[in-house]
């Protein structure tokens, strides 16, 4: 009884891979100016390759929505993702891990956290990019409002710094990612 009530707090994949798997879109793309290559629902051939999903392009392009939810469900949402009583933050942070790696997007939570704690006597977490029982607790004890600003801000910023690197082959992509940063 206890577990069911608590259940219903928790993040929720189905809401959240919703989103990811329209943030990446369907159609298979190959642009030479990504640097994660071929994709089809934001999956690469060289993860779909390195997880046993498929192992050429052809078969990347036949990918369907049902095999890349069972995909990010196994290799990305992991369990951690469940604990995170904020259905938006849970679904932030998967949707930007999605994008630029797990550990990156972890490190802009952690680092989110701190700068919403800056002014008080909880001492700062570890930038480490995983989600342990401080990160957790601290995570699930911010507003998530303010989080969801403040987590908003690293991304933006990862993503403006990326296109500002090479700025004739990143530039196509800015609207789209800053669009994304806003999308949950």
């Amino acid at each position: 009884m206890i577990e069911t009530a608590l259940s219903s707090h928790m993040a929720n994949f189905e809401d959240a891979i919703n989103i990811v798997l329209q943030n990446e879109g369907e159609k298979f793309t190959d642009n030479p100016h990504d640097p994660g290559g071929a994709t089809k629902w934001g999956i690469t051939l060289k993860s779909a390759q390195a997880h046993g999903l498929c192992q050429t392009f052809d078969q990347l392009k036949t990918i369907t929505r049902q095999q890349a939810s069972n995909f990010y469900r196994q290799y990305y949402w992991s369990s951690i993702y469940n604990n995170i009583t904020h259905q938006s933050i849970s679904t932030k942070v998967f949707d930007t891990g999605v994008n630029v790696g797990p550990i990156v997007a972890v490190k802009y939570l952690q680092r989110a956290v701190n700068n919403l704690n800056v002014d008080t006597n909880t001492p700062p977490l570890v930038v480490d990019g995983h989600i342990g029982s401080q990160t957790l607790a601290a995570v699930n004890a911010a507003d998530p409002a303010k989080l969801l600003d403040e987590y908003r801000k690293f991304q933006a910023d990862h993503y403006t710094s990326w296109v500002a690197a090479d700025p004739t082959e990143r530039n196509e992509f800015l609207k789209r990612l800053l669009n994304r940063v806003q999308s949950c």
